[in-house]
């Protein structure tokens, strides 16, 4: 049985629509005020999910760590205007897309020029809802380009990598680096010079028979694609060890995978102009990328696609 968020398109022009405050309305008549302090200083967090068949993938999840993220930095989830997932199931049904990519984001509102949380009475909800465009098969059949980046990672210390930041510029400056040099995706070091993150992904090698993937104590996002994957090979038996890697031991890794909300796993064929084991996507890589259809299959009522 589908889901009661289960949305998907029943040949309707594809939407982008957006949800302010529980008001849904077209993109481009979309407004907030010049005053919110998402805009003025990226003060907010958010998530982005996806649809398959119309179901929102890991829902749950995307709301607990926005949540989290909220509280981490003083914003009270209590005071929002509206139900963030029953404005989710609103804006889905009102786009009547195929398949939707959804963010949702948490501002701590509309208030007067400074920091003091408290010129903000009460936070924002936003609901952006536009079609979704599934990566080419051809990504996962040849494999991606990565560039290890100069960009470094935020520290810990400076911004807790548990709130998922509206503020993105570290990670738009490590992807402009790297779409400058003609690679899809950048690889962040932290500052201990060990591999951290992708701009917009998490980052797994293959060496042997082990899957390795930075800690969380690296600096990095715990990204709910990488909880899954981690979770999946437990189940399936494959060893997965998070520890710190070298950029000298991605370099030299046999696979090289990446991880994300709306590219699932894909493989890394040629970080830094060099070739990552046979210069194709791995074995290992493509049983995990299986296996992650499957378990998307099965957790959408065996809608998604094999």
């Amino acid at each position: 049985m589908r889901s009661s968020l289960s949305c998907s398109g029943r040949g309707a022009a594809v939407s982008r629509l957006v949800n302010i405050n529980g008001h849904i309305v077209p993109a481009e008549q979309a407004n907030i005020s010049a005053y919110d302090h998402g805009f003025l200083y990226g003060d907010g967090v958010y998530e982005t999910l996806r649809t398959y068949q119309g179901v929102p993938f890991l829902l749950d999840g995307h709301l607990a760590r926005l949540r989290r993220s909220a509280g981490l930095i003083r914003i009270d989830w209590e005071r929002l205007p509206v139900e963030p997932s029953e404005e989710v199931r609103k804006t889905l049904l009102a786009a009547d897309n195929e398949e939707s990519l959804i963010r949702l984001a948490v501002s701590r509102g509309v208030g007067p020029l400074g920091y003091d949380p408290a010129l903000c009475p009460k936070p924002s909800l936003l609901v952006y809802v536009q079609p979704f465009d599934q990566p080419p098969e051809a990504l996962y059949q040849d494999g991606a380009r990565a560039l290890i980046v100069t960009v470094r990672r935020n520290p810990p210390a400076a911004l807790n990598p548990y709130v998922k930041s509206m503020n993105l510029l570290n990670n738009i400056l490590a992807a402009m680096e790297a779409l400058e040099k003609g690679a899809e995706e950048g690889i962040m070091l932290n500052l201990s010079g060990n591999v951290a993150e992708g701009s917009n992904t998490n980052v797994f090698a293959v060496r042997g028979e082990r899957l390795l993937t930075p800690p969380l104590a690296a600096g990095i996002l715990d990204g709910l694609t990488r909880e899954h994957v981690i979770s999946l090979c437990l189940r399936a038996g494959i060893p997965c060890e998070e520890t710190d890697i070298r950029p000298e031991e991605l370099l030299s890794a046999d696979e090289c995978f990446l991880t994300s909300t709306t590219r699932e796993l894909v493989p890394i064929v040629l970080i830094d102009g060099r070739s990552i084991g046979s210069g194709k996507p791995g074995p290992l890589t493509k049983r995990l990328l299986a296996l992650f259809r499957a378990a998307v299959k099965e957790a959408t009522g065996g809608h998604a696609r094999g």
